[in-house]
Parts: structure tokens; C-alpha cells; sequence
């Protein structure tokens, strides 16, 4: 294979500020969330719209294989740091590596529609970060109210509103959004940067 297809040392830079950019997309609904736990809970629905653009731009202006799992892999990194542990860098590696076989299996003469499911699978590493609420229940719990020195009233507001059945919703409600905001960052992508020779 051509090895234009793959990452190279000039692709690094943009792949950090890429990497910046969809962070502080994701976080702001975060952040947004401290105010009231089921906007936090539903943050990386909101945010797969605001990140779709940006995820779009990033995809054409490195479209080569790994750039997705690379994303994912420091993405994963950066949420473990934060306090999503090891299980938060997993589903992100899982769903880099899903998007990747997605946007090279049926990205062939489709590239369009394979780099907007890319993107919908890319954007349920956000509901991955949740993973220690179901998985190491008791002890994140601690985690969170000692510390990370989260208040305990709202703690349990997150713990009582996160269930098996709110799981599902979030992932279904951010792969939806990030469909729909891959189809809107398509468009703008089209109108506002092939136009103007950004890409």
C-alpha cells in the first residue's frame, strides 16, 4: 500500500490540534453538566454535535489510516488521566478501532457515508468515560467524593439517574446526534472550506 495512506511526521501536528479541539468540544458540555447531572450524563450527545465539523475537517485534512484510532488512542489517555480510569481508554480504543475498519471496509468508492458512521461510533467513546459509574461502582463512587472532591448530594443525583436503561439511551441518543451532526458538518465542510481550498 501506498505510503501516502499512512500517518506521517507532518500529520502529527494536526492530529494534536485536532485532538485539542474535539476535547474542548466534548468538555464544554461537561463542564455545563456540574450544573445539573442529567446534562452532564447526556454530554456526549450534545457534544457530538458541536464536535461533528470538526471531526469532518479533521478527517479531510488527514485522511489517512489510524488518524481516527490515533484520535481515540490520546483521547482514551487524556479521559483515564482525568479520572475515567483504565476503562474509559479501553472503549475508546474499541471504538478507534471499530471506526477505522468501518471507514477502510466500506469506505471504498463510499467514503463519505463510511467516514459519517466512522463518526457516530467515534462519538460513543464519550459514553465510554461512564463505564466506571456500572463496572467499579462502589469504588469510583469513593473516587469521585473524596478525590476528586465532587459533592456528594450531587454524586448520588448521577448515581440514581444512571441505570442500565440510561446507558442504552445515551449511546443511541449520541450515535443519532452524531449522525446527524456529521451530515450537517458535511455540508458546511462543502460550502465553507472546499470552497474556500481550506481542504
Amino acid at each position: 500500500m501506498n505510503k501516502e495512506n499512512y500517518i506521517n511526521k507532518r500529520d502529527l501536528i494536526t492530529i494534536g490540534i485536532f485532538f485539542v479541539l474535539l476535547t474542548v468540544a466534548r468538555i464544554v458540555f461537561e463542564i455545563i453538566g456540574g450544573f445539573a447531572p442529567i446534562m452532564y450524563i447526556f454530554a456526549p450527545t450534545f457534544a457530538a454535535v458541536l464536535m461533528a465539523p470538526i471531526f469532518m475537517l479533521y478527517i479531510a485534512k488527514v485522511p489517512r489510516i489510524g488518524s481516527v484510532f490515533v484520535n481515540s488512542l490520546i483521547t482514551g489517555i487524556f479521559y483515564m488521566l482525568m479520572g475515567a480510569t483504565w476503562l474509559g481508554l479501553v472503549g475508546f480504543l474499541i471504538v478507534g478501532i471499530i471506526a477505522e475498519l468501518i471507514r477502510f471496509i466500506i469506505g471504498k468508492g463510499k467514503k463519505f457515508i463510511s467516514n459519517l458512521f466512522a463518526y457516530a461510533v467515534y462519538a460513543l467513546g464519550g459514553v465510554s468515560a461512564f463505564l466506571p459509574f456500572f463496572l467499579m461502582r462502589d469504588r469510583y463512587y469513593e473516587f469521585l467524593t473524596e478525590s476528586a472532591g465532587l459533592e456528594i448530594a450531587y454524586v448520588e443525583k448521577v448515581y440514581s439517574i444512571l441505570t442500565y436503561n440510561t446507558l442504552i439511551a445515551m449511546s443511541i441518543t449520541t450515535f443519532i446526534a452524531a449522525i446527524i451532526g456529521g451530515l450537517i458538518g458535511h455540508k458546511m465542510l462543502e460550502k465553507h472550506f472546499v470552497k474556500a481550498g481550506v481542504i
